[in-house]
């Protein structure tokens, strides 16, 4: 067999090399036992390809995955999500191992992070890959786009303003109501890409949610107020990008779309937004004209008043939404970190079905739920 130098071959070794930074960056390891383990010397590179995994495994070792899910939800998990406790952690481990692989991936391989893929993919593996290789590719697409900070004064102020929040509560499903209204944003005070950015981090907290990434959410979208100057910046090159950010490069589990106060220029841009809807998507919304309407699939009790709901002002949801995306500034921003990447470059090179980036080619295009 041949010989070599352990750190020689570490440091040329991507999966090895990733498992030492996963570990000391999260100090789980020592830096003594990185040193005796780094000054090994006669180690054959068959005997070092055989602990791989059982090095790999140990560098993540306190980011294990514990379920404080309640029964119901559990049940929720089994039925909807084929996901087994027993099988849990190999499913995990299974999809860290293809991450680690790809010579392009530079992925958080932590269990919390990886699992929300497995989910909203129904423990697939397959579809688990295509997203969570979206999902970085996306970031590696527009930089521009990724890059918020939820104490910054630009995210401070489209947070007052309220145009992406959470409702408080859940309904009867267990779903968190999100709330959007675009049209409260000012276009010459905040760019296109400032409002991207935004609606970006909202999605970040949202799929960090583990109970949004089990039951799925609602979306109400608020036309009120909406008018040429929105229209004029939602252009359809910037409409197209958006959608398959939404679609395809983050795994959530959108199970109703509510459109309510549409006016004269709605359908204007709501037709533009329906063309790069994939199909299950647009099954899923409602149009409404009224909020009697609206309430007849959303129950009062986690509407706003201004809804004709019994969960207080929209401005007492803002502020506590707020407070939330404040307090998840850590997770928030944890993604943006520049070792987590995509290189085009080091990516195995498959037959393209479509422009752009992704799994296969193109933003791999994913028929999830």
């Amino acid at each position: 067999m041949r010989k070599c130098h352990f750190r020689d071959w570490a440091l040329s070794f991507k999966p090895l090399q990733r498992a030492f930074v996963a570990r000391t960056e999260n100090k789980q390891l020592s830096y003594t036992t990185v040193r005796e383990i780094t000054q090994m010397r006669g180690c054959c590179i068959e005997e070092i390809q055989n602990n791989i995994k059982a090095i790999q495994a140990m560098a993540h070792v306190q980011d294990k995955y514990v379920c404080t899910l309640d029964e119901d939800t559990l049940k929720k998990c089994k039925d909807e999500l084929k996901e087994d406790p027993r099988e849990r952690s190999a499913c995990i481990q299974t999809l860290r191992d293809w991450c680690i692989a790809q010579p392009h991936l530079n992925s958080r391989l932590d269990d919390g992070f990886l699992l929300r893929f497995l989910r909203v993919g129904k423990f697939s593996q397959l579809r688990a890959q295509e997203l969570i290789d979206n999902y970085w590719s996306a970031r590696s697409a527009d930089p521009q786009w990724f890059t918020m900070d939820p104490q910054e004064s630009k995210m401070q102020e489209l947070l007052d303003l309220g145009i992406f929040i959470s409702l408080k509560g859940r309904d009867s499903d267990g779903r968190r109501i999100y709330m959007t209204n675009y049209c409260q944003y000012d276009p010459d005070a905040h760019s296109i890409d400032d409002v991207m950015r935004f609606s970006i981090m909202i999605m970040e907290y949202m799929t960090s949610d583990e109970y949004m990434q089990i039951h799925g959410c609602v979306v109400i979208e608020d036309a009120a107020g909406l008018g040429m100057k929105h229209v004029k910046i939602w252009t359809k090159d910037i409409i197209n990008k958006m959608m398959k950010v939404f679609q395809d490069g983050y795994p959530m589990r959108l199970k109703e779309i509510h459109y309510v106060n549409l006016g004269p220029v709605f359908n204007s841009i709501y037709e533009i937004f329906k063309y790069f809807m994939k199909e299950k998507l647009r099954n899923r919304i409602k149009l409404h004209w009224n909020n009697d309407s609206l309430q007849k699939m959303v129950s009062k009790k986690v509407l706003p008043t201004e809804y004709g709901g019994e969960a207080g002002p929209i401005k007492e949801h803002i502020k506590a939404f707020k407070e939330e995306i404040v307090a998840a500034r850590e997770e928030i921003m944890y993604n943006q970190q520049a070792r987590f990447n995509v290189d085009e470059s080091k990516r195995i090179k498959v037959e393209k079905e479509d422009s752009g980036w992704g799994l296969i080619g193109a933003y791999r295009k994913l028929n999830i739920e």
